[in-house]
């Protein structure tokens, strides 16, 4: 009786190993990159989204409410950045959650070259 416990207890681990990283890959495929501006933006009544967003060149995207964009992102208003995260609709508004805020240093883009006289 033991035995045929510790057999199904190890297969349902041997399929959970399988299964489990095939759901963290498809979440991770649904994370995007955005490259913009950190902008202010008018408080939302609700309080789900942050009163910042990010101005790219094509649209002005709201801010989920999260740890990072409280902490790291808000004293960065006006200065350009990199953020991964994940693109979601609330109250028909496309917003982004995001995971990972990167400040662009913009006097290192591109290097002076000299000609040679």
């Amino acid at each position: 009786m033991r035995r045929g416990v510790w057999v199904h207890l190890f297969v349902l681990l041997v399929c959970l190993a399988f299964v489990l990283p095939a759901f963290a890959a498809d979440e991770k495929a649904k994370e995007e990159k955005v490259t913009g501006t950190i902008v202010s933006m008018p408080a939302d009544p609700s309080g789900k989204l942050a009163p910042i967003g990010i101005k790219t060149d094509k649209e002005t995207l709201a801010v989920l409410n999260n740890a990072i964009s409280k902490k790291k992102m808000e004293p960065h208003v006006g200065k350009k950045a990199k953020m991964t995260g994940v693109f979601k609709e609330i109250d028909g508004k496309k917003v982004m959650e995001v995971w990972v805020f990167e400040r662009v240093d913009e006097s290192a883009k591109k290097p002076k070259f000299k000609q040679p006289s």
